[in-house]
């Protein structure tokens, strides 16, 4: 029986949370390789899509890699314009995690919510709630696509889950499942979304611990 290596039981909390804050706290592009997988975290304000395509040609091993891609408001949304150029130059997406993508300032791109089939799972977390410059998530559609809609949850410090906080309530849960998937542990695949709202809220508390 396969045993899964959970990090917050096994390596403790902080190790987790260390390496989410790592892997999802970065402003502009960036890369991260392990064991084969390229990982590439965005959280922008600007259109980056041609280089961020060029960029993740260059770095991704097609052979035996994975692409891992973590995106939150804007930067998820740009995700999303991504992912016909990467089924152009074929190239699949092992796993696109989307939190509250958004278009940002009005007049901006508009959110794209239609996921092509060469991503092989899109976990998209999101709430329908406007932020104060209209920044809200929707659910994405594609036969892949996980959709977890956080309207009217409450985190582990009773507040409510809004476009401003919900990459912090999220943090942890999307950090494990990248470290699930470089492990080629699917255990997104098994989860119903109470499953997942419920483990969403355990490592919330865990981290606010």
């Amino acid at each position: 029986m396969l045993k899964l290596y959970d990090y917050t039981k096994f390596a403790g909390v902080n190790l987790l949370r260390k390496t989410g804050v790592s892997l999802l706290r970065r402003s502009g592009v960036s890369f991260g390789r392990r064991s084969g997988v390229c990982f590439v975290g965005i959280s922008i304000n600007q259109d980056i899509v041609k280089p961020l395509i060029t960029a993740i040609k260059k770095n991704f091993n097609r052979t035996n890699g994975k692409l891992i891609l973590y995106g939150y408001s804007l930067g998820g949304n740009i995700l999303m314009y991504c992912l016909e150029e990467l089924k152009k130059n074929n190239i699949n997406v092992d796993l696109l995690i989307t939190i509250d993508s958004a278009k940002g300032y009005p007049g901006m791109i508009a959110v794209k919510t239609n996921v092509p089939d060469n991503v092989r799972l899109n976990l998209n977390i999101y709430q329908t709630n406007y932020s104060d410059i209209g920044s809200r998530g929707f659910p994405n559609n594609g036969k892949n696509v996980i959709n977890i809609d956080l309207s009217d949850i409450k985190n582990s410090k009773n507040d409510e889950i809004v476009h401003s906080n919900i990459d912090e309530y999220t943090m942890l849960f999307a950090a494990q499942n990248i470290l699930y998937k470089m492990q080629n542990i699917n255990i997104l695949e098994t989860m119903n979304k109470n499953d997942i709202l419920d483990k969403i809220a355990l490592y919330d508390k865990i981290n606010n611990q």
